[in-house]
C-alpha cells in the first residue's frame, strides 16, 4: 500500500508593519492558515531593506509573500516599494499586498500605480481573507 501526502511548497511569508499588535494577529491567521509557512516580522521599510539586501543573491531566502503597511516610520510602504526596484533582486518577484487601515482613495489610487502589488487590504484581517490570498499562491 501507498500512502501520498500532500506537501506544502516552503513559503516565506513577510509581514512589514510598525503596529506590534496587528503583526502578532496577522502571524496568528497566517500560522493558522498555512503552518508550513516561515514567518518574517519586520517594524517598517527600512528594516525590511536591511533583511533583503544581504539575501539579494539568494531569493529563495526572501519573502514570496509580503504583506505591507503603507504608514510606517523611517521608510514607509511607498519608500520600501521604491526602494526594493533600485536593489534589483535578479528573479524575484514577490506578491505584495497592501494592508492598511486607511480606506483613502488617494492611497488606493497610489497603490495601482505599482505594478508589483496585488491587492490592497484593509485592516483588521480576516481569516477568510488570509485563507483566500494564500491560495492565489
Amino acid at each position: 500500500m501507498t500512502i501520498f501526502t500532500t506537501m506544502k511548497p516552503p513559503m516565506r511569508v513577510a509581514i512589514i508593519d510598525d503596529n506590534q499588535v496587528y503583526r502578532f494577529i496577522a502571524k496568528k491567521l497566517i500560522q493558522r492558515a498555512a503552518p508550513w509557512a516561515t514567518l518574517i516580522e519586520l517594524h517598517d521599510g527600512q528594516q525590511a531593506i536591511d533583511f533583503m539586501l544581504p539575501r539579494r543573491d539568494q531569493p529563495s531566502e526572501l519573502p514570496g509573500l509580503i504583506l505591507l503597511d503603507i504608514n510606517m516610520p523611517n521608510l514607509n510602504g511607498w519608500q520600501f516599494l521604491d526602494e526594493l526596484r533600485k536593489i534589483r533582486i535578479a528573479t524575484y518577484r514577490p506578491t505584495i499586498y497592501i494592508v492598511s487601515s486607511s480606506n483613502s482613495p488617494e492611497d488606493i489610487d497610489a497603490a495601482a500605480t505599482y505594478p508589483e502589488i496585488k491587492g490592497y487590504l484593509t485592516k483588521p484581517l480576516q481569516m477568510t481573507v488570509i485563507e483566500g490570498l494564500l491560495a492565489e499562491l
